[in-house]
């Protein structure tokens, strides 16, 4: 009986070995699966939030265009010096130059030149003729031209711009009665006969009594025709 409670008890111990020996075996599993499992977790810290700098333009706004310097433009006249001068010409000189200006530019005046002549004080105008006399000749009139002239046109009444001759018909011959509008050969022929059996015509009007002259023909002629 004794025995068998001893061999019980070990059979016991055994089994409490075994089961003991299992558990610390999955302990230990355990344990490496967690350390391992804790290996695999990230050790760094975490990376700083990035902060946003400050964006500074680049850009140049320089103006690159170059603005060209005003210059003044000289206002320039043109005048034309003839007579007893050094050098007659046309020449350039600014505007608002005198006469006395035109005649230095020209090389100064002939020692027969007569300057009472000239008003050498007298503004100059573009185009303009300056005659430099000698003594004793009379002064030509100053031309002043501030333009380039131009042709004008003027109406002239068509009575006065050609007026015709007008022909006698109590004395024109057959040809020039023929000059006439509308009339031949055969009605000069008729108008002279006409003249010749009854006398002179007493009006202008009294010349459609001649056969192929009707009124027509008298409105073409009437201010062509007189009997004076």
């Amino acid at each position: 009986m004794l025995q068998q409670i001893r061999w019980q008890w070990l059979v016991g111990l055994a089994v409490a070995a075994i089961l003991g020996w299992n558990l610390w075996q999955s302990t230990a599993s355990a344990g490496s699966e967690s350390e391992q499992a804790l290996s695999l977790w990230p050790t760094t810290s975490p990376t700083a939030e990035p902060t946003l700098e400050s964006i500074t333009p680049t850009l140049a706004l320089t103006p690159t265009l170059a603005v060209a310097e005003a210059t003044p433009t000289l206002a320039m006249l043109a005048a034309y010096i003839s007579g007893a001068v050094a050098k007659p010409g046309v020449y350039d000189l600014p505007l608002g130059a005198r006469i006395d200006d035109l005649v230095q530019a020209a090389g100064g005046l002939h020692s027969e030149a007569d300057p009472q002549a000239l008003n050498l004080a007298a503004y100059l105008q573009d185009a303009q003729h300056v005659h430099v006399p000698v003594v004793g000749e009379t002064p030509a009139p100053t031309i002043q031209l501030t333009a380039e002239p131009q042709a004008v046109a003027v109406a002239v009444p068509t009575a006065i711009a050609s007026q015709p001759t007008l022909i006698n018909i109590n004395t024109a011959s057959a040809a020039e009665l023929e000059s006439l509008p509308k009339i031949g050969q055969a009605i000069a022929q008729r108008i002279v006969a006409y003249r010749d059996e009854n006398g002179p015509f007493a009006s202008i009007e009294a010349i459609q009594e001649v056969k192929g002259i009707g009124a027509s023909t008298f409105a073409e002629i009437e201010a062509l025709i007189t009997i004076e």
